[in-house]
């Protein structure tokens, strides 16, 4: 009678474990992202607003021009955060590397530029390495990385913020090419070879494009 009773116990209990996991698999959110086609990144806005994402940090912002655009196709953004020192860097051969006099000139164009949104944008001032410790993990919707494009500060911004993506978050960048390829298209004025210390870590001068693989 004992066993009997244990056997129906044992039965009840997978029956009772069959049906919890089938009615926790029907619940379950489909975490799969749609994303538009896009063709160009000035239409990133339009994107963000169908996706009803609310927030956005950019590394690199220079005059806020890309900033602008993309904003300007997303009403209902409530946060947008752009880092940039706005001083000239060592070793980054760059022609947007220019001295801290204009570099002051872009950054009051950016403040200008975007101030028509109000309180929703944050400028901060600062090496990225040093701002990612204002955001808690997990928290910001979109990262576009735009910065510097030497392989040791993409993979460093890349690394550094991506956990601050929310699930589902998108992660974008610019400028997707190798130091070689960029050499060639600005006849040998952009030196993306280079990391800020000055040593050229890849003998294939991989840059944005070298971060698809592991350092």
């Amino acid at each position: 009678m004992m066993k009997n009773v244990k056997l129906v116990i044992v039965i009840l209990l997978i029956v009772i474990i069959f049906l919890f996991l089938d009615d926790l698999n029907k619940k379950k959110v489909d975490f799969k992202l749609e994303i538009p086609i896009s063709y160009n990144r000035d239409d990133f806005g339009l994107m963000l607003e169908s996706l009803k994402f609310k927030s956005m940090i950019e590394i690199g912002v220079q005059t806020g021009g890309f900033a602008n655009r993309v904003l300007s196709k997303w009403p209902s953004f409530q946060n947008y955060y752009g880092i940039d020192p706005w001083e000239q860097q060592k070793n980054y051969v760059d022609t947007s590397n220019v001295q801290n006099d204009q570099q002051e000139v872009k950054y009051k164009q950016t403040i200008d530029l975007l101030k028509k949104y109000g309180e929703k944008i944050k400028l901060i001032r600062n090496y990225s390495t040093n701002a990612v410790s204002s955001f808690k993990d997990k928290t910001i919707d979109f990262i576009y990385v735009d910065a510097r494009h030497d392989y040791c500060g993409r993979y460093e911004d890349l690394t550094l913020f991506y956990p601050k993506l929310k699930c589902n978050g998108i992660m974008a960048g610019h400028d997707y090419q190798t130091a070689q390829e960029t050499l060639d298209y600005t006849r040998n004025i952009d030196d993306w070879g280079i990391c800020g210390n000055g040593t050229r870590i890849l003998k294939n001068g991989g840059a944005v494009k070298g971060n698809k693989t592991k350092k």
